[in-house]
């Protein structure tokens, strides 16, 4: 994952970005760069990663998710999303957030 300058003419600079996923596993292993960042299993099966505090365009994330299925079931990755947030106090238009929706 490479960060855009903009995201649907959204700039993104400055935002925090998380990863959000939820699976369908006996056991999950999330890894970020390299690094393991969440465990999971079936009853455990969703996470939002914190991956970039205030990310930086052209940031370069690599995501590896290791699921191992359930006996009784297929596993799967059930869902993947981005959030990209304000990470301070900001506050926007509800006016704007409407027209936006």
């Amino acid at each position: 994952m490479v960060i855009p300058r903009h995201l649907n003419g959204y700039i993104l600079t400055d935002l925090s970005l998380r990863l959000g996923l939820t699976w369908w596993a006996e056991s999950a292993e999330i890894y970020v760069n390299g690094q393991l960042v969440q465990t999971g299993d079936l009853f455990d099966c969703s996470s939002r990663i914190l991956l970039s505090p205030k990310v930086i365009v052209g940031e370069t994330f690599i995501i590896g998710i290791k699921l191992v299925s359930p006996a009784h079931d297929r596993g799967a990755l059930v869902r993947s999303w981005c959030v990209y947030e304000r990470s301070d106090n900001y506050h926007l238009d509800p006016g704007f957030v409407a027209e936006q929706l």
